[in-house]
């Protein structure tokens, strides 16, 4: 968690460190990325449609990136949603 403003950080990773145990399972898979995608391609062309459905779409998602995932905000439009901010003595709002 990340220390409130104005206090020092104590402990922990510092900033822009990357996670050890992430990054050597990363540098693992790395190491064995070409035949990894060799296999992926293998699997495109299974007898199995759900196989060959799931190995496309993670082709796909690793030349292409992700499709983006559309977010519906709905409500009543008759009661919508208020948030209501009070500053105490002294504070402004940003901005």
């Amino acid at each position: 968690m990340a220390a409130p403003k104005g206090q020092k950080k104590l402990g922990g990773r510092k900033k822009g460190v990357p996670n050890k145990v992430k990054a050597d399972i990363k540098a693992a898979f790395q190491k064995h990325g070409n035949a990894l995608v060799k296999a992926l391609i293998v699997l495109t062309k299974s007898d199995d449609e759900r196989v060959q459905l799931g190995a496309i779409k993670e082709c796909l998602d690793r030349g292409y990136g992700k499709p983006a995932q559309p977010v519906a905000v709905g409500g009543d439009p008759d009661n919508p949603i208020v948030f209501h901010m009070h500053f105490g003595d002294g504070l402004k709002p940003r901005g």
